[in-house]
């Protein structure tokens, strides 16, 4: 089986809900990239800022 394109994320990640939307019409806007990629950014967990990476 063949995709025209795929996601990846790891079982801890998390995302915008716009991350893929925005990848893609940056893919099919300029069809000369192969690949797209993101920032990590940390969150506030209990107060605090949480970033385990």
């Amino acid at each position: 089986m063949q995709w025209e394109y795929i996601a990846r994320m790891d079982a801890d990640d998390r995302m915008d809900k716009t991350r893929l939307e925005k990848q893609l019409k940056l893919m099919k806007s300029n069809p000369e990239l192969e690949l797209t990629g993101c920032r990590m950014g940390g969150f506030f967990r209990f107060g605090k800022d949480y970033r385990e990476h």
